[in-house]
């Protein structure tokens, strides 16, 4: 990692880093098990030492990175706990989320959702999933727009950040089968927040992130491929 970082004049250093180290780690570019030598990330990111020991003990605290006795820190790999609490946490806020959006939904709003249901197909068919990826956050993120609840907002975005690592170590694996399965679980998701059928619509949210659950656990319950 070597990028120094762009000055603030409303942030502290120490957020900057913070925020410069999370996002490195929540996007693979600093991989789990990987050690975090604060000299080295002092030097490339043109600070002092304590910024990066503040936010490694920040970002300790969130499971992000783990301290070993003799090691030092280290980013912290994807347990198959955090996949769990992942998708919990996303159920629980999609549950209350989709319901105030499909009493607040308009035309237009549905039109942004199909659309963007619509660009990742486009994804699926020519198989790029970074793009589908990117638009199922699109997704969801633009439901809790149309809920209007910007805590609920804040606290998905949040949920989205830790799914981001889960989906950059698990996704090579899960068959591209399983995002078509996604696909068809959005539209009855939408169709149902259109038509304000709440109880069906609770429903689908909780089969939606359960079968979610159960894809990228059974890729880490699988034993490993024999050569």
């Amino acid at each position: 990692m070597n990028a120094a970082l762009a000055p603030s004049a409303y942030r502290t250093k120490q957020a900057v880093v913070y925020d410069r180290l999370r996002d490195a780690i929540l996007s693979g570019e600093l991989a789990a098990g990987e050690r975090l030598i604060i000299n080295d990330l002092a030097e490339d990111l043109h600070v002092s030492p304590s910024p990066i020991r503040e936010a490694i003990q920040q970002m300790q605290a969130e499971g992000l990175v783990t301290l070993i006795p003799h090691v030092g820190a280290v980013v912290s790999p994807v347990s198959s706990h955090q996949i769990y609490e992942v998708f919990t946490l996303l159920e629980g806020l999609e549950i209350v989320g989709n319901c105030i959006a499909a009493e607040r939904m308009t035309a237009q709003d549905e039109a942004d959702l199909r659309a963007i249901l619509r660009e990742m197909d486009t994804a699926i068919a020519t198989d790029d999933t970074p793009r589908w990826t990117t638009l199922n956050r699109d997704f969801h993120m633009r439901v809790c727009q149309v809920a209007d609840m910007p805590m609920l907002t804040e606290f998905t975005g949040k949920v989205f950040d830790r799914w981001q690592r889960v989906r950059l170590t698990f996704i090579p694996q899960v068959p591209a089968i399983h995002f078509q399965e996604t696909q068809v679980e959005h539209e009855a998701i939408l169709n149902a927040m259109v038509a304000r059928e709440y109880t069906h619509l609770d429903a689908l949210t909780r089969e939606h992130n359960r079968r979610a659950l159960a894809r990228y656990s059974a890729v880490l319950d699988a034993p490993p491929s024999s050569h």
